[in-house]
């Protein structure tokens, strides 16, 4: 089995690896979160600086403050999106 899986974020694919390999850890991929966060929110200075945040390493604090300062700088509070994605950080991990 992997150790680890990475993946879209596709939940059919989130339930099937919790289900078949529950000994790996399911990452997101960066790349297909670009994809997504240019798709969603089609801004590119809120594409630069999230995947700028997604590639530099930081604790779980320093990320969640810097999520808060992007959030607030971009006026996305209230972007459902956006707020489906946040809650998909701990896949990052």
């Amino acid at each position: 089995m992997p150790q680890s899986v990475v993946t879209d974020g596709d939940k059919a694919m989130h339930k099937a690896i919790k289900t078949v390999m529950s000994n790996s850890v399911h990452r997101l991929c960066c790349w297909h979160l670009e994809r997504n966060i240019q798709t969603n929110i089609q801004d590119g200075n809120f594409t630069r600086a999230l995947c700028s945040s997604m590639l530099t390493y930081m604790t779980a604090e320093d990320f969640g403050l810097k999520w808060k300062n992007m959030i607030v700088k971009f006026r996305l509070n209230n972007n459902e999106w956006v707020n489906a994605l946040y809650s998909k950080r701990k896949l990052w991990a």
